[in-house]
């Protein structure tokens, strides 16, 4: 099976076992989001700004080369594009990232920590958009937040596991660890 069974057959301790098995990278915490996840924090954050290496489109959503600015529903279609992607489902977890780092930057632009306002819509977005770990505690989640708020979107390092090539497996096409 994909590596993405272990969510819907075991929960979230079923995957990171998974994940820290085949990485033998250690999962301290996890953090969820879904898709209407990333749609209210781009809500709240007002819009974001991706780059985008090559012109493509999906649902009716244009993406040009170089910067893009997008409201909620675009960047939902931006980190949902598969197709028309070089990389297929390798692309599409970049622009996932993208789109994470992108709200890394927004937040440190605004400068949200000291905005009141700004500061509740984007709690209110987040506690209703992710789920987490019980034991990632809300002093280390606060802590991680000003972090977060700190740093900025360009001092964090996206990771991807290392692949070997793409194939059929069971009928399903998968991505072959390396």
């Amino acid at each position: 099976m994909k590596i993405n069974a272990a969510l819907s057959l075991g929960g979230p301790a079923l995957m990171v076992r998974t994940v820290e098995q085949l990485t033998g990278v250690r999962v301290d915490h996890y953090a969820v989001i879904d898709f209407a996840g990333f749609e209210a924090i781009v809500r709240a954050l007002g819009s974001i700004q991706v780059g985008v290496a090559e012109p493509t489109s999906s649902r009716g959503v244009f993406f040009h080369r170089g910067a893009n600015t997008l409201g909620p529903s675009a960047a939902l279609v931006y980190v949902r594009q598969r197709y028309g992607l070089p990389n297929g489902d390798l692309s599409r977890i970049q622009r996932q990232q993208n789109l994470i780092r992108a709200m890394l930057m927004k937040i440190e632009s605004l400068g949200i920590i000291t905005n009141p306002v700004a500061l509740y819509h984007l709690i209110k977005a987040i506690t209703g958009s992710f789920s987490v770990d019980n034991t990632f505690t809300n002093a280390e989640m606060r802590s991680l937040a000003l972090r977060v708020e700190q740093l900025g979107g360009n001092q964090f390092s996206f990771l991807t596991a290392p692949v070997s090539g793409e194939g059929w497996e069971d009928g399903q096409s998968v991505v072959f660890l390396d």
